[in-house]
Order: C-alpha cells, then structure tokens, then sequence
C-alpha cells in the first residue's frame, strides 16, 4: 500500500471527533490532577486561600470541559459505528443485529464469550444502545456475528475499557457539579473549606481519573480496530516489520528502562515540590519589564 493522497489519509472522517476527544481529554487530565493536588493541600489545612483559587479557576473550566467531552465522547461512537461497525460491537459486545422493528440493549455489564458469539450474562438497558447508536428506538446496530470470525475484533478488553472511561468520564462531571453546589452554597470559603474533608478526599482520590480514563479510551481505540492496521484492507499481521526479535526486545528493553528512569525523577521531583508548597514570599515576575543591570 502506498498513500498517494496525503490530505485525505491525515483528514479521514474520524479526524474531527477523534482529535477534539483526545484533546479534551488531555485538558481534563490537567484539571482533575490540579484539583487533586488543591484538595490534599486543603485537607492539610496548608495554603488554604492560595489553593481555594486554584481549585476555583479549574473548576470553572472543569464545568466546561466535562459535558464537553462527553458530547465529545458520544460523536465519536456515532463516528465509529459509520465506519468501524464490527468495533462498535465489540465495545458493546452486541452479538446479534438487532431485527426490524425491535431495539438493540445497551450492556451495562456482560461476560462476553467470543468462542460462543456471545455472553454468558448480562445486566442490560432495552433500546438504549439503539438509541445511543442510531438515535432511534428501533434503530438498527450491527451484530459482530455478521463479521467473519477472523474479522472480529477481541471483545473483553475494548467492553470493559470503554466502560471505564465511560464512567470515569461521568463521574467527572457529577463531581464538578457537586463542587459547584459547594461553591454557591458558600461552602468554599478559606473558613469552611477545610471542614469539607469527604468532598476533597474524593478530589485526591479523582487525581488520575484523567489518565486512567484516557488509556481506557486507548485500550478501547487500539484493541477495538484489530486485525487490521488499514481497517478493512491490511491486517496487522501483515503489516509487521521485518526486524530481528533480538533487535525488538532490545529496544523495547531500552523504552522501559528509559521511561521508567523518567518516571522516577517526575515522583521525585514532584514529591519535592508538593512538600515544599507554593513559594508566597518571591516577587511576581513583571512581564515586559526590562532586565536588571549588571554590576555597580
């Protein structure tokens, strides 16, 4: 295969939600990782007022955010069923195409068993998949049985990682709600705040949500496209390079020893930082100021 029309390979379709999604995402993870850092300080009762601010100015974007992503999140799964219908069903772990005139469930949980096209159980909503999927009662959702064997993606892990980032992604936004409820209700100020200790566990328990929410998405993304590395035309099997094992495992080896170095100065540091809090006593930077002079 040879990209012949670079324009339309980088701007497909999936582009718009998918990159909105992501980013949004990475905006989201920003803001519940400084929410949380807020919350630990405030429960220690440690620069409440300079981390009420802190926590005030991500909350406004959180409310924006939020629901954005969700919007977001539900764009790109009308996206994916369009285009990548047999990992739509794998994501729902939907078996059987729903007949005229009967709607698709969603499953909230199920065991899927891909060797018996199907589940062993489910806990499930009538019609709420076909509506999610089709914006109908009745709307038709392809089943992943209607895909060869060999075509059908893994079920279990892009199931459970969707559903995952699912939820996460709704608890993020009820927990930015509750926040604002504190907020109206005077319950933010410097002399309650720290009273509040359930509502700021929860924010530094929320912490990673952001990063685990995104590598669910991921997992979902990645494992729901397989076999193929060009969907419906190049399996990934196809596509692998003609790399000596040796040379594989070595640079593999060298990523994780390298990233996991990385990791340990970013735990470091950062604990370093959160224990020495914000320096208050330092003059702000005047921008546009001009340099100070050297010597006398």
């Amino acid at each position: 295969f040879t990209v012949t029309l670079y324009f339309r390979a980088l701007f497909n379709p999936d582009l718009p939600t998918a990159f909105a999604h992501i980013w949004v995402a990475s905006v989201e993870t920003t803001l519940f990782f400084v929410g949380g850092i807020s919350a630990w300080y405030i429960l220690r009762r440690r620069n409440v007022e300079f981390f009420l601010k802190s926590f005030k100015i991500i909350l406004i974007v959180a409310l924006a955010a939020t629901p954005l992503q969700i919007l977001l999140g539900d764009a790109s799964g009308l996206t994916v069923g369009k285009y990548q219908p047999a990992k739509l069903a794998a994501m729902e772990a939907h078996w059987n195409t729903n007949p005229p005139g009967t709607g698709a469930s969603w499953n909230l949980i199920a065991a899927p068993d891909k060797a018996a096209q199907d589940n062993r159980w489910t806990v499930h909503i009538p019609y709420l998949l076909s509506i999610l999927s089709a914006r109908s009662l009745t709307g038709r959702v392809t089943g992943l049985k209607d895909f060869p064997v060999a075509d059908q993606p893994p079920v279990v892990a892009p199931f459970y990682a969707f559903r995952v980032m699912f939820l996460l992604g709704f608890a993020m936004f009820f927990l930015a709600l509750w926040a604002l409820w504190k907020w109206v209700r005077g319950r933010l100020k410097p002399e309650r705040a720290a009273e509040q200790r359930r509502f700021w566990w929860l924010w530094v328990i929320a912490l990673p949500s952001g990063f685990i929410a995104t590598e669910a998405g991921w997992i979902a993304r990645e494992m729901g496209r397989q076999p193929w590395i060009i969907y419906g035309l190049m399996r990934t099997s196809d596509g692998v390079s003609p790399i000596a094992p040796g040379a594989t495992a070595g640079s593999l080896a060298a990523f994780v020893v390298l990233y996991s170095a990385l990791f340990a100065l970013f735990v470091f540091f950062t604990r370093r930082i959160l224990k020495a809090g914000p320096d208050l006593d330092s003059p702000l930077p005047r921008y546009g100021a001009p340099a100070p002079r050297q010597g006398g």
